[in-house]
C-alpha cells in the first residue's frame, strides 16, 4: 500500500530494521489452574524491555499488569518495532508503557511501530501506552491489528502530542499515520486509518488550536454494542472534559465504539482517555480503572 512515507525511503541512511533499529517483543497471557492470568511467555530485544507481571487490580486480583519499557529514551529514523501481544483463552491482561515515547526529528527514513494483539476466547486485553511526543521534523507510522475469537475484548489507545510544547513546538512534525484494524473468526471487522502531515490547513480544519489528539478503541464484537456506546458517552461531561472535546462512535460491523478527542494539554487528553475506558471497563468487567503505577 501506497502511502506518504514511502518519499521518506533513503538508500543512503541505515537500512531499516537494521541491527540495533529491529525491536522485538512478544508477550502470551495463559491462566493457571485457580483461574489466574500469567505470563506464559516473554521475549524482548531492545529498545524493548518487559517488566515482570504485576497484580494491580484491587477489584479483579486475576489481571495480570505489564509495563513496558524503552531503555534508549526515544525513536530515531530507521527505528522498526514490532510487537505482539497474545491472550489465551479466558485470559485478562494489561499492558502499557511506563513513560511517554518520543519521536525525534529525522533527516532521512522514518521510524515505525507495528503491533499485533491476538485475544481468545472469552479474553481481554488492555493495550494502553503513554503518549507518543512527536518533535519538529519527527516522522511516525503506527500499525495496530487486532484479531479477537468468540467472547474477546480490547481496549486499545493512542495519545499523541505534536510537539514538545513546553519548547514551543507544535506540529512541526513531517509525518503521522496511525492504522487499526480489527477482524475476528469471521473476516475483517474494520480498517481504520488517521494520517496527518504538517499542512497549516489540515492543523486549522481538524485541531482548532488543540496540540493533542488521540483515539481509544473498544474492539468487543460479541458485547452489546448500543449498550457500550451509550456507556462510553455517557462518562463524558455534557461539555466535555476540561480542556479537551471528544466524541463516540459504534464501529463498522458493530465490532464496538471509538473514542476521538482532541485536547489542548496532555493532563486534559489523559484524563479524557482514562474517563472513557474506565466507563468501557465497567461495563466489560464490572470494574473500575485501578489506580496506576508509575
Amino acid at each position: 500500500m501506497s502511502t506518504v512515507f514511502d518519499r521518506f525511503e533513503d538508500d543512503t541512511a541505515v537500512p531499516r530494521g537494521s541491527a540495533g533499529k529491529d525491536g522485538e517483543m512478544r508477550l502470551v497471557f495463559d491462566v493457571d489452574g485457580d483461574g489466574r492470568s500469567f505470563v506464559a511467555e516473554d521475549y524482548a530485544r531492545v529498545p524493548f524491555h518487559v517488566g515482570r507481571g504485576m497484580y494491580s487490580d484491587p477489584v479483579h486480583d486475576d489481571v495480570v499488569f505489564v509495563y513496558v519499557q524503552d531503555p534508549t529514551g526515544a525513536a530515531v529514523q530507521g527505528d522498526e518495532r514490532t510487537a505482539e501481544v497474545v491472550a489465551r483463552d479466558g485470559a485478562t491482561a494489561h499492558v502499557t508503557t511506563g513513560s511517554a515515547q518520543k519521536v525525534h526529528t529525522m533527516e532521512t527514513s522514518y521510524a515505525s511501530d507495528e503491533t499485533t494483539l491476538r485475544v481468545g476466547e472469552d479474553a481481554y486485553v488492555e493495550y494502553v501506552p503513554d503518549a507518543t511526543i512527536l518533535h519538529d521534523g519527527a516522522r511516525y507510522a503506527s500499525m495496530t491489528d487486532v484479531r479477537v475469537e468468540e467472547g474477546g475484548a480490547a481496549v486499545v489507545s493512542e495519545v499523541v502530542v505534536a510537539g514538545r510544547l513546553a519548547h514551543g513546538e507544535t506540529f512541526g512534525f513531517d509525518a503521522y499515520r496511525s492504522r487499526v484494524t480489527a477482524s475476528d473468526e469471521d473476516g475483517l471487522l474494520f480498517d481504520d486509518t488517521t494520517e496527518v502531515v504538517n499542512v497549516d490547513h489540515e492543523r486549522t480544519a481538524l485541531f482548532d488550536g488543540n496540540s493533542v489528539f488521540g483515539d481509544l478503541y473498544v474492539v468487543a464484537p460479541d458485547a452489546e454494542t448500543d449498550a457500550l456506546r451509550d456507556a462510553t458517552a455517557e462518562a463524558l461531561p455534557a461539555d466535555g472534559v476540561e480542556g479537551a472535546t471528544a466524541g463516540a462512535t459504534v464501529l463498522p460491523n458493530d465490532a464496538g465504539v471509538v473514542t476521538r478527542f482532541v485536547a489542548e494539554d496532555l493532563r486534559s487528553a489523559r484524563e479524557t482517555k482514562r474517563t472513557v475506558w474506565d466507563a468501557a471497563r465497567r461495563h466489560l468487567l464490572n470494574a473500575p480503572v485501578p489506580p496506576r503505577r508509575r
